[in-house]
C-alpha cells in the first residue's frame, strides 16, 4: 500500500471516455473510487482506467465495470402444467439481462390495481419461484424493487380447464398434488430413464398420492399425468435419490505395474 498518494482514473463507455478525475490514497493506501455513469447509456461496455506515478515508474490498472441496464427480461414457469383458477401452485422465474445473462432480482407481486399480495426473490442464477392463487378475469404483475425499472412484468394468466401438478418431497417419499376445477378420474404414472416404474390409475383430481422414492435409482424421475384416454395433461420431472452414491470397487490383477 502506497499512503497519501496521488492518482488519477478515468472511466470510458462504449470506447469513448466519459470522465476523468484525481484521487489521494488514505493513510492506509486505499481509496474508494465514487462516479456517476451517463443517464442514458445504452451498452454495458464500461471500462475503469487507474494510473499511479510512484518513484518515476507508472502503474496502471484497467477493469471492466459491472452494469446492469434497465432492461431485464423476465421467464415464467408454472410447476407441472396449466395455471388453474382458484389452486393454489409456484410459478419459476428467470431473469435475464440484455445479453441474456442471469441476473439476481427482487420483486413484489401486485394485482391490477397495484396492491401488494407477495414478494419474492432469485435465489441464485437469476432463478426463484413464488407461490400463487390465479384468479379468474384478473390480472397480476412482477414488479421489481432491486432495479429502477417501472415496467411491470405480466404474470400468465389461468385457466378455467386443466391440470395443475406440484410435487413436493419428504422423509423418502415424492407427494404429487393434482388440481382442476373439475372433478375427474386421471392416470399417474413414474418413469425413470424411459421405463415406466409405477402406475396408479382412477385417481381423483383435487387430491395428493405419493410414491416411495426409494422405487427409483439416483437420478430424474418424470411423473405423467394422462386423462382416461391416455392423453397427457400435465408432466413433471423430479431429481430423486441425491444423496445415493454410486459405490465403484476395483481390483488390480496384478500387485505390480
Amino acid at each position: 500500500p502506497i499512503p497519501y498518494y496521488e492518482g488519477t482514473f478515468e472511466v470510458l463507455t462504449e470506447g469513448k471516455k466519459h470522465l476523468k478525475k484525481s484521487f489521494i490514497t488514505d493513510r492506509e493506501g486505499n481509496v474508494q473510487l465514487k462516479f456517476n455513469l451517463p443517464e442514458k447509456l445504452a451498452s454495458a461496455d464500461v471500462l475503469l482506467n487507474i494510473k499511479l506515478n510512484y518513484n518515476s515508474f507508472q502503474e496502471s490498472i484497467s477493469r471492466s465495470v459491472p452494469v446492469t441496464l434497465n432492461q431485464i427480461e423476465i421467464l415464467f414457469f408454472p410447476e407441472g402444467g396449466s395455471l388453474i383458477n382458484g389452486k393454489e401452485t409456484f410459478i419459476a422465474f428467470k431473469a435475464l439481462n440484455e445479453f441474456q445473462q442471469p441476473v439476481d432480482i427482487k420483486a413484489e407481486i401486485v394485482n391490477e390495481k397495484g396492491g401488494k399480495i407477495s414478494e419474492t426473490e432469485s435465489a441464485k442464477f437469476g432463478m426463484g419461484k413464488f407461490s400463487f392463487l390465479p384468479i379468474h378475469n384478473q390480472k397480476f404483475f412482477l414488479k421489481l424493487t432491486s432495479h429502477k425499472i417501472s415496467k411491470l412484468y405480466q404474470i400468465p394468466e389461468g385457466k378455467d380447464e386443466g391440470i395443475s401438478l406440484n410435487v413436493n418431497k419428504k422423509n423418502g417419499k415424492i407427494g404429487l398434488k393434482i388440481q382442476s376445477q373439475n372433478h375427474q378420474k386421471v392416470i399417474v404414472e413414474a418413469a425413470f430413464r424411459g421405463e415406466i416404474t409405477e402406475t396408479k390409475e382412477d385417481v381423483p383430481t383435487n387430491t395428493e398420492i405419493e410414491f416411495d422414492e426409494n422405487i427409483f435409482p439416483s437420478g430424474i424421475a418424470r411423473f405423467t399425468v394422462f386423462d382416461v384416454s391416455k392423453n397427457p395433461l400435465a408432466e413433471r420431472v423430479v431429481f430423486v435419490n441425491k444423496d445415493r452414491n454410486v459405490q465403484i470397487s476395483i481390483k488390480p490383477n496384478k500387485t505390480e505395474y
